[in-house]
């Protein structure tokens, strides 16, 4: 599924796929979010109806995330692509790439990607391509829960999810 996608797709769906990141922290990631040294991203804001919120859905939320190596270099390869894109725009409203400010996945005009827009344009037609029912960033993080039961104990995977309470992870995100 990953290989028919662009380099900002496939970086998104890795995201979430690997580290079970909710689309309000994906597309709320700014530059300055990214670490490459140290391999890691730090959730400080989500993006959620049209607004940045210094605050995410749980308490655990907001957290610094640990990540590959070869998707530390990838993300560097996107911001890399995305500074040549915006310099060629002659209509580039936002930050640019350079600024730490900039998201890292930006929308058109600059700002943050809406996430209903996303699942639309991006999941839905994935969905059809590969005759799946259904493609949702919920969809996913429930099977990232789902394939981990066997791979660890309850509690990493409730961390894993971010979430507050074991309950929510146990009885909602597993599934039989």
């Amino acid at each position: 599924a990953l290989s028919r996608l662009p380099l900002r797709d496939w970086i998104v769906l890795k995201l979430d796929m690997s580290y079970a990141l909710r689309p309000g922290e994906l597309f709320g990631l700014r530059w300055s979010c990214f670490d490459p040294e140290l391999c890691q991203i730090e959730i400080k804001e989500t993006a959620y109806k049209g607004k940045i919120r210094p605050w995410g859905k749980t308490k655990g939320s907001l957290t610094k995330i640990p990540i590959a190596k070869q998707l530390a270099e990838e993300l560097q390869a996107w911001r890399k692509q995305c500074r040549e894109e915006q310099q060629q725009k002659k209509n580039w409203y936002g930050p640019t790439a350079d600024s730490p400010e900039a998201f890292i996945f930006p929308g058109r005009n600059g700002g943050f990607i809406d996430a209903s827009n996303y699942r639309n344009r991006v999941l839905h037609k994935l969905a059809r391509e590969m005759e799946l029912p259904k493609l949702t960033f919920q969809v996913i993080r429930r099977t990232m829960a789902t394939l981990a039961k066997d791979m660890g104990h309850i509690k990493d995977i409730q961390g894993m999810m971010r979430h507050s309470r074991l309950a929510t992870t146990t009885d909602v995100y597993m599934q039989s």
